[in-house]
């Protein structure tokens, strides 16, 4: 009787996590769809991190702007409690990667874009390898929202998957949660709304990262909220290189 149970069991909860997956995906896509339409918005992120020891705040904000020519104009900062470890601009010519840390910067030009791609999505996907970490689910999005807009909602439909792609994911009517348990234990959720209906938008993302063994007591946690249709009003699309700063070659992760 087990041969037959354990098989059927199994089959079972695949079924149901490809329906769970399914369902996400039918959600994402408008979801995307509308991020990648919306030719202006602020991401703003809050929160914390523990290195089993001190307690560390963390804030990010991402603007992104698209002109009725397509150009686009990107800001990203990221702190940590009241400094600031990284700025990265795209400016309308040139994007700008600046490490606050080592007062170093390099800079690639819109010129630069590979055959095939537009400058929006090439300086999206740049974007998305200078920024490592756990902001990737948020690089991500914005680099998914562009493919959307460029070639519909098809490929989402039938491929999108969670930042962690081997995570367990569940739905409900207002959010697809995402569960991995590799590299660490982490939670990703997407809070989704329906502002009209036959149409869904991202407000939030939130992410909880836990350690484990020698990083038991280690954890990551922040909320990423989406403002559609505006900026924060300290957005800056300009960059000037610091006193002092040196230029670096471009350092990327790899991948994206």
């Amino acid at each position: 009787m087990r041969k037959v149970l354990i098989p059927v069991l199994a089959l079972s909860l695949a079924a149901g996590a490809n329906a769970q997956l399914a369902a996400a995906r039918a959600m994402m896509a408008p979801a995307l769809s509308d991020l990648g339409y919306t030719d202006q918005y602020s991401i703003v992120i809050s929160g914390n991190e523990n290195d089993g020891s001190t307690l560390t705040n963390l804030w990010a904000r991402v603007s992104f702007m698209r002109t009725t020519a397509g150009v686009p104009y990107l800001e990203f900062l990221t702190y940590r409690n009241t400094t600031l470890l990284n700025r990265v601009v795209a400016d309308g010519t040139f994007l700008w990667n600046y490490d606050a840390e080592k007062n170093s910067y390099w800079s690639w030009a819109y010129t630069q874009v590979p055959t095939g791609q537009t400058p929006e999505q090439a300086i999206l996907m740049m974007f998305k390898r200078a920024v490592p970490g756990s902001y990737g689910v948020l690089t991500q999005t914005m680099v998914e929202a562009n493919e959307v807009r460029r070639i519909g909602t098809g490929s989402m439909q039938s491929r999108w998957r969670p930042w962690q792609p081997l995570s367990n994911v569940l739905t409900s009517s207002t959010q697809i949660i995402a569960n991995a348990n590799t590299p660490r234990v982490s939670q990703t959720t997407y809070n989704i709304s329906t502002p009209v209906p036959g149409t869904t938008r991202i407000t939030a993302i939130d992410f909880n990262e836990n350690g484990s063994g020698v990083k038991s007591g280690y954890y990551t946690q922040w909320s990423a909220t989406f403002q559609h249709g505006t900026l924060v009003p300290s957005t800056d699309f300009t960059f000037t290189p610091p006193a002092g700063s040196r230029a670096t070659a471009i350092q990327l992760a790899s991948g994206g």
